[in-house]
């Protein structure tokens, strides 16, 4: 899909630059249809890790690589 400068949504990116994400906003498609929202917290060879504020405090879910079929990012739109 085409970005939308200025807009704020949810965008894909390319997993391979996940490192680059660290901190923002994410949501991970699972190959089994799950999808998890979080803030990326690390990324490493295998997996990586995506933290959710869970009844006041915060759990970090590791996630393999492998069972990732689509990664975006929340983020504002670039200029073409």
């Amino acid at each position: 899909p085409r970005e939308e400068p200025g807009v704020q949504q949810w965008y894909p990116a390319d997993l391979d630059g996940a490192q680059s994400w660290l901190g923002r906003q994410v949501r991970v498609t699972l190959s089994n249809g799950n999808q998890v929202e979080g803030r990326l917290v690390s990324v490493g060879e295998r997996e990586l890790e995506v933290s959710r504020t869970v009844a006041g405090g915060e759990v970090a879910y590791p996630i393999l690589i492998r069972a990732i079929t689509q990664f975006d990012v929340w983020r504002r739109g670039r200029a073409d």
